[in-house]
């Protein structure tokens, strides 16, 4: 499986050198010790920097959501910015100039959105810090943190076993279809 998730990242390029230098800021923030520099490597933590877990519980939540939050952002509206003259406008690369660069917005927006969620022990030491015996949040944080949490861990498995990537491939043939 891990060929495959390789292969997933090295496709995604943009997006998971993104993430993994998004992570490496935010570990950083949060007073991590970062393992190893690379971010496209070829190994299960390609696309995210391998750090050690903070120590707070506000720590393991930005890492868990803050670069995922931001790839969110900027790769929606790239990726709208690329969709909409290829799939409303029908613009093809006969009729209009920036053909190819809505074609490289599209896959730089579609790449980041390919790599959306952290790392699946990330996401399961955010859930332990938060939801733990050992000293778990207050009530009001866990309520309001139980379906983002959930959905992180989800979406870290998915992205483990690169469903992600049929997924919003599966999107943009309908799209164009």
């Amino acid at each position: 499986m891990t060929v495959i998730y390789i292969i997933c990242k090295i496709l995604t390029c943009p997006g998971a050198y993104l993430r993994g230098f998004l992570e490496h800021i935010v570990a950083k923030i949060c007073g991590c010790y970062i393992e190893s520099d690379g971010y496209i490597r070829m190994d299960e933590v390609s696309g995210h920097t391998d750090h050690s877990f903070p120590l707070k519980k506000g720590g393991a939540v930005a890492i868990a959501f803050i670069p995922g939050i931001l790839h969110f952002v900027f790769g929606v509206v790239l990726s709208f910015a690329g969709i909409l003259p290829l799939a409303l406008l029908k613009v093809d690369f006969s009729h209009h100039i920036l053909f190819p660069v809505y074609i490289i917005v599209t896959y730089i927006g579609v790449s980041m959105l390919c790599n959306l969620f952290p790392l699946v022990d990330d996401a399961l030491f955010c859930k332990e810090r938060l939801y733990g015996k050992e000293g778990g949040a207050n009530i009001f944080v866990r309520i309001i943190m139980f379906i983002p949490t959930v959905i992180c861990i989800a979406g870290a498995y998915i992205e483990r076993y690169c469903i992600n990537i049929l997924i919003i491939g599966a999107l943009l043939v309908l799209m164009f279809t």
